[in-house]
């Protein structure tokens, strides 16, 4: 495995400034103090080869009690998901609170069965309509932003510098604050049980009568009134009015 640590970064690749830049705005907080010394331990690493990377294992295996992971939808090999996957279903098993955020892209590419098991070990999992990063956090005191292939080549950024911890876990709290169960998400989004829950919701938020929508649906408004309660049970509403607002804000209905 190739390693290289930037103490002074080069033009072309300034850890410290990426950070800075992508994280000041949502954060509201002023800009870090300059880049530390060469030898100071907040320093940024930066590593990349191929094969899943052992650095990323060391850093698992340390974890004492919280882990969460952002996943993009950017290809990766079979392995990377694969030994990804496994150690947070290990991290979960052993008692960690361990919460996973995948783009809608990232999580239809995990098998559902994969998914499940991550469940029932104890991990909690959401999906979000948004464009993520590639971001594990590590007990609230290291960072690492990944990116890889489905060739197995990766290139990881691994961060330890307060300031900026601070400002990615603000960003990584709004997007899963934002972001609607996995159990939710496959309501509405798989299979035919999928289409008619999101058809429902529209009707609702037209503010159909039980009659006309169940007609348009080609059920019967008992049947109707039946999915209208299991929604609302779903979304944790206690009216219609509430479903549709909670369905509105988690972007499971098209928008006006």
């Amino acid at each position: 495995m190739k390693h290289v640590t930037f103490d002074r970064p080069s033009p072309l690749c300034r850890p410290d400034r990426q950070l800075n830049r992508m994280a000041l705005a949502a954060a509201g907080v002023p800009a870090p103090p300059a880049a530390p010394a060469p030898g100071s331990p907040t320093r940024a690493e930066h590593h990349q080869g191929t094969g899943w990377p052992a650095e990323i294992e060391r850093l698992f295996a340390q974890v004492q009690s919280k882990a969460f992971f952002m996943a993009a939808g950017t290809p990766v090999s079979d392995e990377h998901r694969r030994r990804g996957t496994a150690l947070l279903r290990r991290l979960a098993g052993q008692g960690r609170r361990v919460r996973v955020l995948y783009s809608t892209e990232a999580v239809e590419d995990r098998a559902p069965s994969v998914l499940g098991e991550a469940v029932a070990a104890g991990a909690e999992i959401r999906v979000s309509d948004a464009k993520l990063c590639n971001v594990l956090l590590l007990d609230g005191t290291i960072a690492v932003l990944w990116s890889a292939d489905v060739h197995g080549r990766y290139s990881a950024l691994v961060v330890r510098d307060p300031v900026q911890i601070s400002m990615l876990c603000r960003l990584c709290t709004a997007a899963w604050e934002g972001a609607r169960d996995l159990a939710l998400h496959t309501c509405f989004h798989d299979g035919r049980m999928g289409e008619v829950a999101q058809a429902v919701l529209v009707k609702l938020s037209a503010g159909m009568t039980d009659e006309i929508a169940a007609r348009q649906l080609e059920v019967s408004v008992r049947t109707y009134r039946r999915y209208v309660a299991e929604i609302m049970q779903r979304l944790g509403a206690e009216s219609r009015f509430q479903a549709g607002v909670r369905a509105a804000s988690l972007g499971l209905v098209p928008a006006g």
